[in-house]
Order: C-alpha cells, then sequence, then structure tokens
C-alpha cells in the first residue's frame, strides 16, 4: 500500500508528547479500574465509509488478568496529530479488573463488518499508550492489523529473552511467533497476509525468457527469498505480494516510488523500440554534454568549473524536442538529443514522483568536478578508485606468480615498467609478498565471466563478451611514502581468443588470454589508446562484477535470509530481534523489487551488463566461494593479502579498510555493550531457545546449498552447531568489439547513448539517500530498556564522532588513495555514517542562508511593534553579513511543543567570503516601546541553514534593547587559547559585558550583572541585623550584588538577571512569591487568629495527617495510605460553621483557629490553590507504623546515618570529657554493657587506636554562642545547645544491630546558674547529662528521656536547615557560579559542563534572603535560634573547609572511614550511596575534561579558568583566609589549579546535586512529623505537659508548609540521570551520556540495597520498608523522597 507507514524515528507523540500529560491529567481523575488508552494511527481508526472499528483489551503482565474488550469506534476523542505525518489519534477509557495491576500486552483486533473490500480490511497502528493513575505504559506496534489476524498482540516495549519472559506473557509471545510461519514455496496470498517462508530463486524467467532455477542444488546453488505469490510450477512472476509491514513507508516511497526500477526497465530500456537508438556518441565531448553546464554544444567540458549542472537543452518535453527537425541541429546537440521527441513519450509514461523529465537531467558525477579528462582516465585514478572508488573490496595482494593459475602475463610484459617506477622485478615482488613482506603487487580478477560462454548464443546487441584480469603496482617513493596504485598488465580474452590465437599459430590455454602491457602500449598514440580500451574493458567486467556480487550477492541476497528467519524464530520482544531491526528495514521491499525490475529475465542488470542473461546464473557460481566467516572486514581483508601478521592494513592509504574497520569495530563494540544487557553469561545464550532457532534456520532454511558446497560448516561460518557464546554474538561501461585505437572508432566500444542512459538513471537512483533514511548516527528507537538505549546512545555518539575523524583524513593531502591525481579533493566519505537525503557529498555554497529564531514568546509583538536585529559572523576570518531585520515578513508560527513558543523564520543575505558562521549577533529594536518591561525577548535559539547543512546557536537567554548587539556562539566548546582568532574579541566583550561592581547598587530589570556582596541586606528597619561577611567576627561567603542603595540595610527593589529566573514550569510549581506569602501572612500576619492554641494529645497531632473524617480516634499507622485531614478545606462557608466550641474541639487545634485564617492564607499569591497548602500527606516516616516505632531510639539512630541529615554524626574517639562534656563512665556504662558493649573508655581508646568506632557523636554545642547578648525570646521560647552519644550496636558474630542513644546533654542559659545555685559546679562547657539507663526505668523517666530526645532533635533540625543544608549548598555555592559568570565564557568547556549544576541557584537564593533567612522570615520564627540563625551560621562557616565537601574527605574527617578509605559502618546508606555517586561524578568529569585539557599546559595555559577560580577565593570566599590563612588547609591545594585534576569541579557539582538531595527531598518525610518539633521549657514528663514543648499549632504548621515546599521536585526538573543539552560536541555528548547511563543503573543497585532486610539503617525498626532514596538519581515531579537534581534550585 503506498500509503504504508513503518516509523524507524517514531514522531513526537510516541516519545514523548502530545498526550502523555494530557492522559495523565485524564487518568487522575477516574477511579482506578478505568485507565485511559490512547491509539494513533496514520489514518483514521474509525472510517466514515467502512464503519470500521478496532477493539482492545488489555492483558496483564505478570497473572492471567485481563479486561473486557473494549470498542474504539466514533465514541472516542479524536484529533489529527500535528507531527507533519497526518497520523491520528483516539482516545477514550478502558475498564480494567483490580487484579491486573501491570500491563504487559494489548491486544488489538480489526472489525470490519460493513466493508467487503479486503484493501480496506486494514489500519496502521504506530502504537498504543495505557496511563493509570500514576504512569503511562506504551506499547509500541508500527504494523498493520488485518480483520483477517484475529487478535494482534502488541506487548510493552521492554525486551526480554525468551527464558526471562514474564510467564503471563509466553503463551502470547509463542503464539504470536507461530503466526508469521508459513511453508516454503510460493503459494497464493491475500494482500494483507503476515507470511514468511523460503523460497528458491525459480521466478526470475517468464515464458518468452526462461530462466533456470537458482538454488536447490550444487550447480546453482543461491540463498533463499522470501516465498511469494506465485503459482508453483509456472516459471514467472505472480501477482505481486509482500506483507504491509515490510513495504516502504511513505516517504520512502515518494523518494523511490515502487515502479521506478521497473518502469526504467521496460519502458525506456525495453519500451522505446521505435526510437533511433543506434545513434552513437561521435566524441569524447559528446559524452560530457550529458553533464554540461551551459546550454549544449557550447564545447566547454565539465572540467571547466567545479559546479557542473543539468544539460539545459535536455528537458525534453514535446515542444522542445519537436523543434529538432534540423539534422545539423540535432547533430550539434549530441546523441541524446538525436534520440528526439519520441523519448519523452516514453520516458513521460513513468509513475514515480520526481517529475518524468527530470529523470534524464544528471548532475556531474563528482570524479568530474573540477578536473580534466586526462586525470579522470589516468592510470593513476583507475587505481586510486580500486582503493577508494564504488568497489574497494575485490583487490587482492599478489602472492603468487601469474603463471600458477593459468594466467599468461609474465616478467616480459611487466619488469620494464616496474623498473621505471621503482620496484624490483615481477618473481621479487611476488616472492617477498609470499615471504610476509609488504605487497606491492595487487590484482583485480574477473575470469569467472567465461563461465557459461559454451552455451551462450552470439549476443543480439552484437556484444563481446570479456573474461579479464589486471596487475598493478604500488608505487613508493624512496622514503616509502605511498604515491599510486599503477596498472601495469591487463589480460583480456573473450568466447573466440583461442580460435584466434590457434589460426595464428600460436597456443593459448583456457586459462590465458591476451596481455596489454602497460610498458608496450605507451610508446605511441595508438599503443596509448589501445591501453585505454583494454582498460575501459576491464573496468566495465568490474562494473559487472560490482553490481552482481559485491552489490547485489553479498548484501542483498545473502542478508534476506537472515530477516526471514528472525521473524519466524524470534520473537519482536527479542532483544537481539529490537537491536537488528534498523539493519533489515526495507530490506525485503528493496528486494522484492529488485526481482521484479533489476536481476529478472529483461531487466536492466541483464540489458545493461555484459554478461546479459547468464548474468545471474554467473551471481550463482560466485555464490559458491561465499562464506559467512569471510564478511567480517577483517577477515575479508585477511583473506585478500591486505593484512600484516598484527592485523594492521598493508596499504597506508585504504580508504575502504581504513574507515570500514573502525566503522565495524564501533558495531562491534556497540552489539558486545548491548548484548551484555541480556545474556549475563554464555549459559544465558544456549538457553535462548529463539536465537538458536533463528541461527540454525538461517543456515538449514535460509543458506542451505553453502553446505553442498563445503560441507565443514566451521570453514563456512566461523563455527559449528548452536551459538556458543556471547562473543559470536557512463566512460566506463565498455561492451568490447575489437582493438582498433583511434578515439572515433573507440567509442563504438562503449556503450550506444539508450544502453548508457539507462544505466545511469538506474545507479543514479541507487545511490540516492531517501528522505527519512536512518543511518548509523541516528537512534534505534525500537530500544527502551534504559541500558539498551544507553549502548545505543554511545553508539551513535561514536558515529557522529566517526565522521570528524574521517573528513579529518580526508584533509591529508599525503592521503593519496582520498585524492585524485591533480591533488583536487575527492575525499572518500562512502562510510562516513551521517547522510542528508538526496545524492550526497558537499556541494558549492549559497550566498542566502535560511535563519530560525526560536522563542518564548512572539520576538515582533502587534502591541509594541518590537523586532530583532540578526548578523551572522565568520568564524575563521573578518566576514560578517549586512544586519538582517526579523520583523513581520518573517513567516512566524507557534511551536507544538507545549511550551507556547513562536518560530520565526527568513532569509540571511552572506558575502561570498563567509564560509563558517562562528556567532550571531542579535539586537532587539524597540523603537515604539518605552515600557522597559516590555524591552526583552526570550530567545531560545538561532539556527542557520545553508544548502548543505544546519548550524545550531544555543541562546535561552533574555535579549534587551539596552544590550546593544547580544553574541550567540556556535554551540561548540572551546578553552581560550584554542578559540578561533576571529571569534576572541567577541568571547572578551561578551564576558566583560557582565562584570560590575561589588556591592548594592540600582538596577534596571533588564540588566545582566553580576558582581559580590556581603549579607547586609537581612535586616531591616524595625529588626536590623548586622552584615555577614567582611569581618573574621562574622565571616560569610558573598552573595549575588543586588538593587540595594548602599548603607540602607533592608531589602531594595526585587532584582535579579533574567537569565538567572526560573522557568515559567518552575515558577509555576514554585511561586516566586510564596515563601515570602507564606513568613509574613501566616507566621507574622496572623496575629490577630487564636494562635496560642496548643496541641492537646499526641492524637490531635496525628490529626494532621489523618485519613477520613477529624475526630474519629485512628491514627495514620491504620494504613500504608494516609491523606490530607478532610475537614480542613478552610473556606469561608465551612468554617463559619465552626462556631460550636465542642465541634472546633473535636476538629482538633487548627480548626480551632476559627476562619480568620482562610482569609489571611487565601491572600497567598501561587500556583496551588489556596486551601491545599494545609493538607499534609502522611511522611513516609509515619507510613504504616506506630508511634511506639517512630519515636523509638533505634528510630532516631537509624535517621542519624539515614534520614535528612546523615552528614552530622561524628565516631566519637576522644573521652567526652576531652572537650568539656559532663558525659562519663556512670551515665553511659551500665546501658553499653546491656547492649553488649564495653565501657566508655574502652571504646574511645579503641576507636582512637584504629578499631572499628562503636560510639558516636552529635554536637550541636555552638548553639550557645550569642546567649550572652541575646534578650528573652518573644515567644517564651527556651533555647539549648546540646550533644548526644550513640552506641552502634552488633551481635555476637559483629552484626551490626541499631545505633542507639545512650546520652543527651543539654543547657540553657539558666543551666549553669541554676545549678549553682543548687551548689554544684558545671563549667560553660558541660551541661545536664540525660542518661538512657537511668530515665528509661519508669514512665516519667521515659517522658523525660523523649523530652531530651526531643529538644535534641529540634537542635539538630536547626542545625540541618542553617549549616548542612543553607550554608554548605545555597551558601557556599553561589560565588563558583557569580565567579563563573565573570570570569568565563559560554564557549568554555568548564561552563558547558557546569551550567545544569548552576541553575536556578542564583533565583532561589535570591528568595531564600528575602523570605526564609531575612529577619522574621521563616527560620527566625520557626527555628529555635531565632534572630541569632543566622549569625550561628556565620560561627559554622568558620570550620568550613572546600577541601572537605568532597565526600570521602568529609567521612574521613568525620573518623568514618577505615584507613583503605571503607566506610566503618556497615549499613551507612548517605555514605555508600553518596561515595557511589560522587565517583560517577568524578569520573564523567574526568572523562570530559581530558576531551579539552590534552596536558597540564592547556591547564595552565587556560586564563578563564584560573581567573574564575582565584576569584572564588579572593572575591567569593575572601573572608575564609581570616580564619585560617593557609590556603592549602582551606582549599587542597595552593594558588592556581595545576593540573588536569578535575577534583574541584566534581566537589562543586556534588555538593550543588548530590549533597543538597540528601539534606533537602528528605525533609518532609523525616521531619514533617509535628513531634520533633519541641522547644523546650522544663522538665514535667506528663503527655499532656510534653506538648508543651513542642511547636504551637501555627509555627508547626508554617513549618510543614515551607518543608513540605522544600520537598517537592519541580515539573521539568534536571536530574542526573538526564541528558546535559548544553554539551554539543561530540565526544563531550558521549562522556555525558555514558554518565547518564551509569546514574541510571545507579539506581537498580540502590534499590537493590533497600530490599537487603540485613541492612538495618535502610529499615525501621520493626522491618518496614522506609529505603533510603534520596540520592537514587531519577524523580518524576512532586513529593518523592528521591532523586538528584544537577542543581541548588530549591
Amino acid at each position: 500500500m503506498d500509503e504504508a507507514i513503518t516509523h524507524s524515528q517514531p514522531p513526537m507523540w510516541f516519545v514523548q508528547g502530545p498526550g502523555v500529560q494530557d492522559i495523565k491529567l485524564a487518568a487522575a481523575a477516574l477511579p482506578p479500574q478505568l485507565w485511559v488508552a490512547t491509539i494513533a494511527s496514520t489514518a483514521p481508526v474509525v472510517d466514515a465509509t467502512t464503519g470500521s472499528n478496532l477493539e482492545l483489551t488489555v492483558l496483564d503482565r505478570d497473572g492471567n488478568a485481563r479486561s473486557e474488550p473494549t470498542l474504539v469506534d466514533a465514541s472516542w476523542e479524536r484529533f489529527e496529530e500535528q507531527d507533519g505525518k497526518g497520523g491520528w489519534v483516539r482516545r477514550g477509557t478502558v475498564a480494567v479488573p483490580d487484579s491486573l495491576r501491570q500491563p504487559g500486552a494489548v491486544l488489538v483486533r480489526k472489525i470490519d463488518d460493513n466493508d467487503t473490500d479486503a484493501a480496506h480490511r486494514v489500519d496502521y497502528i504506530l502504537g498504543v499508550k495505557l496511563a493509570t493513575h500514576e504512569e503511562v505504559h506504551t506499547f509500541p506496534a508500527s504494523s498493520w492489523v488485518s480483520s483477517q489476524d484475529g487478535k494482534r498482540v502488541f506487548f510493552e516495549g521492554s525486551a526480554y529473552l525468551p527464558q526471562h519472559t514474564p510467564p503471563a506473557m509466553r503463551e502470547q509471545r509463542e503464539q504470536d511467533l507461530k503466526s508469521l510461519r508459513c511453508a516454503n514455496g510460493p503459494a497464493p496470498k491475500e494482500v494483507y497476509d503476515r507470511a514468511y517462508g523460503y523460497q528458491v530463486y525459480d521466478d526470475l524467467g517468464n515464458a518468452k525468457a526462461p530462466r533456470p532455477a537458482l538454488g536447490g542444488s550444487a550447480e546453482l546453488p543461491y540463498p533463499r527469498h522470501l516465498s511469494n505469490n506465485l503459482a508453483a510450477g509456472t516459471n514467472g512472476p505472480g501477482k505481486p505480494w509482500l506483507p504491509f509491514d515490510e513495504q516502504f513507508d511513505s516517504s520512502k516511497q515518494q523518494g523511490f516510488n515502487g515502479d521506478l526500477l521497473k518502469s526504467v526497465g521496460s519502458a525506456v530500456a525495453q519500451g522505446i523500440k521505435n526510437i533511433d537508438n543506434r545513434s552513437q556518441f561521435t566524441s569524447f565531448d559528446d559524452v560530457l554534454q550529458l553533464y554540461r553546464k551551459g546550454p549544449p554544444g557550447t564545447g566547454t567540458g565539465p572540467g571547466a568549473t567545479d559546479s557542473v549542472s543539468s544539460l539545459k537543452g535536455l528537458d525534453l518535453d514535446e515542444k522542445s524536442l519537436s523543434e529538432l527537425d534540423d539534422q545539423a541541429e540535432r547533430d550539434r546537440l549530441g546523441p541524446l538529443a538525436r534520440i528526439h521527441s519520441k523519448l519523452a513519450s516514453a520516458v513521460q509514461q513513468l509513475n514515480f514522483a520526481p517529475k518524468w523529465k527530470d529523470l534524464l537531467k544528471f548532475e556531474a558525477p563528482r570524479v568530474l568536478a573540477g578536473r580534466g579528462l586526462d586525470v579522470v582516465l589516468s592510470d593513476e585514478e583507475w587505481g586510486r578508485q580500486a582503493l577508494a572508488g564504488m568497489h574497494p573490496s575485490t583487490v587482492t595482494a599478489l602472492k603468487r606468480l601469474p603463471s600458477d593459475f593459468g594466467s599468461a602475463i609474465g616478467p616480459e610484459h611487466v619488469d620494464e615498467e616496474l623498473a621505471a617506477l621503482g620496484g624490483a622485478g615481477l618473481a621479487q615482488l611476488v616472492a617477498d609478498a609470499a615471504a610476509g613482506k609488504k605487497p606491492r603487487l595487487y590484482l583485480l580478477d574477473y575470469w569467472l565471466m567465461d563461465t557459461f560462454w559454451a552455451e551462450a548464443p552470439p549476443d543480439a546487441a552484437g556484444r563481446t563478451e570479456h573474461a579479464g584480469r589486471a596487475v598493478f603496482f604500488l608505487q613508493q617513493s624512496a622514503e616509502g611514502q605511498e604515491l599510486a596504485l599503477v596498472p601495469i598488465a591487463i589480460e583480456l580474452k573473450h568466447k573466440q581468443t583461442q580460435a584466434q590465437e590457434a589460426a595464428a599459430g600460436r597456443t593459448l590455454p583456457d586459462t590465458a588470454g591476451i596481455v596489454y602491457s602497460r610498458q608496450q602500449l605507451k610508446k605511441d598514440a595508438n599503443g596509448q589508446a589501445l591501453w585505454f580500451l583494454a582498460k575501459a574493458i576491464l573496468r566495465s567486467l568490474d562494473s559487472s562484477y560490482h553490481q552482481l556480487i559485491s552489490h547485489w550477492l553479498r548484501t542483498h541476497c545473502a542478508t534476506e535470509p537472515y530477516l526471514i528467519a528472525m521473524r519466524r524464530q524470534m520473537s519482536i520482544m527479542h532483544p537481539v530481534f529490537k537491536l537488528m531491526a534498523p539493519h533489515y528495514r526495507f530490506t525485503l521491499d528493496i528486494n522484492f523489487k529488485g526481482r521484479g525490475s533489476l536481476i529478472n529475465a529483461g531487466g536492466i542488470i541483464e540489458s545493461v551488463f555484459t554478461p546479459g542473461a547468464y548474468a545471474m546464473r554467473l551471481s550463482s557460481v560466485a555464490y559458491k566461494s561465499w562464506r559467512f566467516r569471510l564478511q567480517k572486514p577483517a577477515a575479508d581483508l585477511e583473506a585478500r593479502g591486505l593484512l600484516d601478521k598484527d592485523g594492521n592494513v598493508w596499504v597506508q592509504d585504504y580508504p575502504y579498510a581504513k574507515d570500514g574497520l573502525e566503522v565495524y569495530a564501533e558495531l562491534e563494540k556497540y552489539f558486545t555493550e548491548y548484548c551484555q544487557v541480556y545474556y549475563k553469561s554464555d549459559a544465558d545464550v544456549a538457553e535462548d531457545t529463539e536465537l538458536q532457532a533463528w541461527w540454525a534456520e538461517v543456515k538449514s532454511e535460509g543458506h542451505p546449498d553453502i553446505a553442498l558446497i563445503e560441507p565443514d560448516e566451521e570453514a563456512v561460518w566461523g563455527f559449528k552447531g548452536p551459538i556458543p557464546s556471547v562473543d559470536v554474538l557512463s566512460l566506463f561501461k565498455a561492451v568490447g568489439k575489437g582493438q582498433k585505437a583511434l578515439e572515433k572508432e573507440l567509442l563504438t566500444y562503449l556503450s550506444d547513448p539508450v544502453s548508457a542512459l539507462v544505466e545511469m538513471v538506474t545507479v543514479r537512483l541507487l545511490s540516492i539517500h531517501a528522505d527519512g533514511e536512518q543511518t548509523l548516527d541516528e537512534r534505534n528507537y525500537v530500544l527502551t530498556d534504559p541500558a539498551a538505549v544507553e549502548a545505543n546512545l554511545r553508539f551513535v555518539s561514536r558515529m557522529q564522532a566517526l565522521e570528524a575523524r574521517m573528513l579529518d583524513r580526508n584533509s591529508d593531502p599525503e592521503a593519496w588513495a582520498r585524492y585524485a591525481k591533480d591533488k583536487k579533493s575527492m575525499g572518500y566519505t562512502l562510510l562516513v555514517p551521517p547522510s542528508p537525503a538526496g545524492l550526497t557529498f558537499k556541494g558549492v555554497p549559497y550566498s542566502l542562508w535560511v535563519a530560525t529564531i526560536t522563542s518564548t514568546a512572539p520576538v515582533v509583538d502587534a502591541t509594541t511593534g518590537s523586532n530583532l536585529e540578526l548578523t551572522v559572523l565568520d568564524r575563521d576570518g573578518n566576514a560578517r553579513s549586512e544586519p538582517t531585520l526579523v520583523d513581520a515578513s518573517w513567516e512566524r508560527y507557534e511551536e507544538q511543543d507545549g511550551k507556547g513558543g513562536w518560530v520565526r523564520r527568513g532569509t540571511v543575505a552572506v558575502p561570498d567570503s563567509l564560509r563558517q558562521p562562528g556567532a550571531v549577533l542579535v539586537r532587539k529594536i524597540d523603537d515604539d516601546d518605552t515600557d522597559a518591561a516590555h524591552r526583552v525577548d526570550y530567545i531560545l535559539g538561532v539556527k542557520l541553514a545553508t544548502h548543505e547543512e544546519v548550524h545550531t546557536f544555543p541562546a535561552s537567554s533574555w535579549v534587551s534593547s539596552q544590550d546593544g548587539k547580544r553574541v550567540f556562539f556556535e554551540g561548540s566548546a572551546y578553552l581560550p587559547q584554542h578559540t578561533p582568532p576571529a571569534m576572541r574579541e567577541q568571547r572578551e566583550q561578551d564576558l566583560k559585558s557582565l562584570r560590575c561592581a561589588n556591592g548594592p547598587a540600582p538596577k534596571e530589570v533588564y540588566d545582566r550583572a553580576y558582581g559580590y556582596q556581603v549579607y547586609d541586606d537581612l535586616g531591616n528597619a524595625k529588626a536590623p541585623r548586622p552584615a555577614l561577611g567582611g569581618s573574621a567576627e562574622l565571616p560569610y561567603p558573598r552573595h549575588l550584588s543586588n538593587n540595594l542603595a548602599a548603607g540602607t540595610n533592608g531589602p531594595g527593589k526585587p532584582w535579579l538577571p533574567f537569565d538567572e529566573q526560573f522557568d515559567s514550569s518552575k515558577q509555576q510549581g514554585f511561586n516566586g512569591d510564596l515563601l515570602k506569602s507564606v513568613g509574613p501572612a501566616v507566621a507574622q500576619g496572623i496575629n490577630n487568629i487564636d494562635n496560642r492554641s496548643q496541641f492537646t494529645s499526641f492524637d490531635d497531632v496525628l490529626q494532621l495527617y489523618r485519613k477520613g473524617p477529624p475526630g474519629t480516634g485512628t491514627g495514620p499507622g491504620a494504613t500504608d495510605s494516609v491523606s490530607s485531614l478532610k475537614g480542613l478545606d478552610l473556606d469561608e462557608e465551612s468554617l463559619s460553621e465552626l462556631d460550636d466550641q465542642a465541634e472546633k474541639d473535636r476538629l482538633g487545634p487548627l480548626a480551632r483557629i476559627h476562619s480568620k485564617l482562610a482569609s489571611a492564607v487565601q491572600q497567598l499569591n501561587f500556583a496551588p490553590k489556596w486551601k491545599d497548602l494545609l493538607k499534609f500527606e502522611a511522611p513516609r516516616v509515619l507510613a504504616g507504623r506506630g508511634l511506639d516505632v517512630v519515636l523509638s531510639d533505634e528510630e532516631w539512630g537509624r535517621q542519624a546515618l539515614a534520614g535528612m541529615h546523615p552528614n552530622a554524626v561524628t565516631a566519637l574517639k576522644r573521652l567526652p570529657s576531652d572537650f568539656g562534656s559532663a558525659i562519663g563512665p556512670e551515665h553511659v556504662d551500665e546501658e553499653l554493657a546491656a547492649l553488649g558493649g564495653a565501657g566508655l573508655a574502652q571504646l574511645v581508646a579503641d576507636a582512637a587506636a584504629g578499631k572499628k568506632p562503636r560510639l558516636y557523636l552529635l554536637d550541636y554545642w555552638l548553639m550557645d554562642t550569642f546567649w550572652a547578648e541575646a534578650p528573652p525570646d518573644a515567644a517564651g521560647r527556651t533555647e539549648h545547645a546540646g550533644r548526644a552519644v550513640f552506641f552502634l550496636q552488633q551481635s555476637a558474630e559483629g552484626q551490626e544491630l541499631a545505633l542507639v542513644p545512650i546520652a543527651i546533654e543539654l543547657k540553657h542559659k539558666q543551666t549553669q546558674a541554676q545549678e549553682a545555685a543548687a551548689g554544684r559546679t558545671l563549667p560553660d562547657t558541660a551541661g545536664i547529662v540525660y542518661s538512657r539507663q537511668q530515665l528509661t526505668k519508669d514512665a516519667n523517666g521515659q517522658a523525660l528521656w523523649f523530652l531530651a530526645k526531643a529538644i535534641l532533635r529540634s537542635l539538630d533540625s536547626a542545625y540541618h536547615q542553617l549549616i548542612s543544608h543553607w550554608l554548605r549548598c545555597h551558601c557556599a555555592t553561589e560565588p563558583y557560579l557569580i565567579a563563573m559568570r565573570r570570569q568565563m565564557s559560554i564557549m568554555h568547556p568548564v561552563f558547558k559542563l557546569m551550567a545544569p549544576h548552576y541553575r536556578f541557584t542564583l533565583d532561589i537564593n535570591s528568595k531564600a534572603r528575602s523570605s526564609l533567612i531575612s529577619a522574621g522570615g521563616i527560620i527566625e520564627s520557626v527555628f529555635t535560634p531565632g534572630a541569632y540563625a543566622m549569625r550561628l551560621s556565620s560561627v559554622a562557616y568558620k570550620s568550613w573547609r572546600f577541601r572537605l565537601q568532597k565526600p570521602a574527605a568529609d567521612l574521613e574527617a568525620r573518623g568514618l572511614l577505615d584507613k583503605d578509605g571503607n566506610v566503618w559502618v556497615q549499613d551507612y546508606p548517605y555514605a555508600k550511596d553518596g561515595l557511589e555517586v560522587y565517583a560517577e561524578l568524578e569520573k564523567y568529569f574526568t572523562e570530559y575534561c581530558q576531551v579539552y585539557y590534552k596536558s597540564d599546559a592547556d591547564v595552565a595555559e587556560d586564563t578563564e579558568l584560573q581567573a574564575w577560580w582565584a576569584e572564588v577565593k579572593s572575591e567569593g570566599h575572601p573572608d575564609i583566609a581570616l580564619i585560617e590563612p593557609d590556603e592549602e588547609a582551606v582549599w587542597g591545594f595552593k594558588g592556581p589549579i595545576p593540573s588536569v585534576d578535575v577534583l574541584v569541579l566534581a566537589t562543586i557539582a556534588w555538593v550543588a546535586s548530590a549533597h543538597h538531595a540528601a539534606v533537602n527531598f528528605g525533609q518532609y518525610d523525616m521531619s514533617g512529623l509535628a513531634l520533633f518539633k519541641a522547644v523546650g521549657k522544663g522538665k514535667k514528663a506528663l503527655e499532656k505537659e510534653l506538648l508543651t514543648y513542642l511547636a504551637d499549632p501555627i509555627p508547626a504548621l508554617v513549618e510543614m508548609v515551607t518543608v513540605q515546599l522544600l520537598s517537592i521536585h519541580a515539573d521539568g526538573e534536571q536530574t542526573l540521570d538526564k541528558r546535559n543539552y548544553v554539551l554539543t560536541d561530540p565526544a563531550a555528548v558521549e562522556a555525558n551520556l555514558r554518565f547518564v547511563s551509569r546514574m541510571q543503573a545507579l539506581e537498580a543497585r540502590m534499590l537493590d540495597r533497600n530490599s537487603d532486610p540485613e541492612a538495618w539503617a535502610r529499615y525501621a525498626k520493626d522491618k518496614k520498608s522506609m529505603g533510603y532514596t534520596l540520592l537514587v538519581p531519577p524523580s518524576p515531579a512532586g513529593l518523592t523522597f528521591k532523586g538528584v537534581p544537577y542543581s541548588v534550585s530549591i
């Protein structure tokens, strides 16, 4: 069917939408058992003219559950896809049983009750999607579904080996395979049949021209082809048939119509009998007319210019040719014009996509471009093409004397020429090669062409068939530099040669012919012409051999059985099927077309090539020497004597071999990587029944005849039996009449014009790439499994990189085989993977380019009249285009990517001297607009398209009319010293434009300015705060200079560069005003609300998360699924009903705050509905667990290692008394003994001596720093300082069991005074010790122990937020980004590497300074340090050291690593997972940096890198030198960055990504329980009194809202498992893809650790899995307790 579509690259619907988000949203509104189904097809699946429908059934992957069949009919929503394919999507709902949990397949049946036309009984289905409430499942189809198929099964995209198939899917898998098998041989078939069988080639002949069957005998062995629709024994083609799924898609069909070859053959080669087709070429110039530029007959050849176009006089319409009645005019115009107008009528009947007359227009072959005939027809050019032409795979090294294989070529024919060329004699050269030295003589041998002469009648066209061979000499300089491959002797014979020689009295064996010697024939003109003729005949034989054997037999014909066997024996679920699918795309169709028009009786091959009717029989003879094992390029080269003993190619410049070996090596590497994803051992291979059945059938059914020729299976296939392991896994078309050598007579030996025309049309079509053709540099979209996709992406990246290496070889003038004789570059690009559609090689640049500008808003706004101006700069020179106005004349359309973007497209005139664009200048013009806010446009990027390639200029930046001309560079990365000279000034100017003076200063909204500022903007007039930074007393990092007027000590007008602000999706998920709104509107702005209401019971607290109506007394532990408190919608109506005090009491404290809260909260300006703010999911720490577990000692210890703050615990290697603590043996030794440990002193001594630490410390004593100057807390809160000691409990066998708190030490401002009043002395360094052994013996003691824990956990929470989270992640990271913006160009590879790690960091920090850490902000309002919170952060900064931010250094400093670098604690999830993430980051950064830094000298010379690092220290973190002058102690080394050592960058990336993820995204799930929020007043221990130590409901609410928001991933957030799309250089992309792949693989390993019940820190006390997933890289949007974004952005 012409409309058949089989997508190689799926349309956007299949990859990412539209549809995915839509059906997720649609599914969210449905009950769990109702799913949303979407079916995509290239035609409507409901046809109003036929009434046909589809029926859909869903099958469970893991069981027998299935849905009832659902009719996809007119009730389903239907819309046309916007992907340019004319596709349709139908969407509706499918009811599934509750027992169906994981869909594994869908059954699709086509119903056509009202349609009797069989051709209408098929629909092409692209795929099916099923959306549950949580995820979308995709079922690729890419297949035609017929009403005769019954129920077609389409599996979910994952690949499975047969033995690993989910049991419930096995029967479907087997049945689907069986349905494809049919009996061998021809049989009647319907158009819609899906049937695969084998057949011999008994369908090439017809009644008038019978041909023997090829295949089935040792005389004429041959591979099999797909069984067809031919009635048995008729010996002629039946009704054309091919399974729909194998037919060309519409784009392929349009570019190469299925009838084209057939049309060319019959309508031209056979159907022009009445045309004067015996007209001959009368001169060489006559031949060149075929390609001439300019009017015909001008006498100028194509060599006159590099730009050669079609013959203008050959439009061949009736009118133009009817004017050619004058014979002289027709003679002047050449032979094709002399064929007169009858040719037009014949050709005009051709049914194919291009205009018919264009078929006879020919671009000049590249071998002609810019070169004279002396070069094109030279001996050296022939030799060059033997290695780098269209047939480079037949030349062999000559290691035997020609006489040894019956040739007449001897020393008398070649030795004189060899000496003239600098070589030894024939005998010596052959002997040297046979002895293992470099071969210097090479052979082309086409002697098999004589095979059927005895039975062949005389050729009807008078052609003389030849057999022949030629010997070449590899000429070298005295220094061994190769110069050329020169033909020195040609041996030819025809049918009468032996008889003619005998008649002349000479005896000539059948194995020999007449020798034409270069040394003998080059001495006079007649001899030279005779030599030319011998070459032309030999090249004609080469052309025949190439088409019949190297091309048809070895690629088309031999390949077909592999595909047939795969269709019959290997499921589409099989990973090998998915791997190989692109390699078999359209193979059956092109072979089918070849049998119908190319190789059939009277087809183009027989009509054009000299073997004529015996052509295919010669192919069969050649098949006798076909060996599968020799298809591997190295084996083929070795068999042809082209490799030395080490596997290196003998010929220095053999492009086909050099490039081919590299391509094969990448294929082999890719296939190995891919197969290892699924085959973990050779046993997996042996057990793979489908793979083994496929291979057996390839040999027994697809290539059975080869065993008749060579019974040794290993000799043919490389091994015996089953697959054993993963490893195994027109001038040159002479047809020859005689030997007279004048030019006019020579031309009679060439094809006549019509035959030449037919062949030229054919080979041109065969040489064209179709639109949409898949090349090796494109993704295999059949693959879906992450590891398989990763392997494929690495391969694709390597293929793209390969192009550069191949083209680089082509630019080497010493690469003689890649160049022509006159050094005019030909280049060998046939193995360059990428190619656009068409007859490809690079052409001549044009002066009019197409520019495309993409933005998220129209770049021309009707309300403003603003435009853009575009200028193109040359990368390598001073050339530039004139500024071009992007205005209303440019085409404009809205993007369909869901971003609401716009694209403008128009043309830009560039000078001829501008060859390679390096940058574009963009200027915004806003002459009619006075509003500054309108003076910016966001530009996503610019593309420039020449006629040959597209250049991309990433922007992702706001352009202001105040910027002047903004420069955007082409995407490649350059170190400063490697910047193209013409780009250096632009690079430097762009950087300078970003720098501003330090400190606050007035700024416009559109300014792009980066400077530093101390934290002098946190206070306000009512609540002043001291500046942080600039002194040793309060040192601090710097932040981005803001819009604050100097000295005002209060926030100015909010300002941030546009390029640093949240994008729309981030802004929607996290509104910029949200934190600010929560702070004043709730924490401060509800003073009139009854906000002193207290929690009255633990159950009161749990009401916040309760499932079901409030007040029922059931806790969240009753179910794993805990939803929001239903009674807290807080709208005016519902809250106004709460007047009854008893009802308000029943509903809990938040309801008791009454309706005033609603009015306050309702003013919040952010994306979620305001009332949803006060609905809380149960933190994961609560899910399915009782409070006894959640509040247990063991759970606290577990969270110290696997909670939201796992990087504060340290090994205790000193006695507490050594650092002033009051904790002693009397508080812990009894408990230690009960837990199976030694005493305090012994355990400390053991740890200090290097043994495994068993005691651990949490120390928050610095909280007392500002007590002396702090007034009493206005809210009555008592601030504490504290520390706790934990014991690592183990079994007798050394198995860790728990980390148990055994002592807590606390003090508050009055502790020392109270102790003194009681007659006890307590140093300032010590506090009151709460001992587990002393307090767990009765209820009051237990309550006191609980309270001590709660207070210590409150300190932990404050320290976590202020220091581990804010200071170490947000605050310390900001200077790195400011310095990078100021000192490092966007062209810099490090900038591109680090860009994702700084995404949105400046925006989130700016928001935090105005609402979170500011005076009266959430931190001060909620956490116990209050107004001194940020000053405590400054104190902590004094001990900050950059070198300790590396996780291993941090763990070592905290005593958590042994001497070998292993983590002491067996199950420390943060450490184990974190070290693994860091190792991958470090590996990636090393690989990436080594792409650009080839030596330490490159690092030293990198002025931007060194300026960045110097500024980080001197401007971004200057105060740390006031605390620790030793630069090495702080930064890890002194001075500039010394080497390619990338630990600096990897450490920064770690802090921004994994460290931040570990301390941020677990906040709600680990600390959202309000029972952890003690603020401490006294010691009384009853439950009701204990609750007075908790935060009041309003502060608790504020903190819960805050941490919930901080714990949520935004939609579109970039996590480490996603690509860095800033990178474009192939090697950089490849390194990034490898990293992404490793990040994806990391998830499985982490989750595997979580499934181990012995991993005690990953589990709760009662073994209900908590799991540690905070460092699992991927995460969807939402509150997920996992996901590692690249950057600090929340």
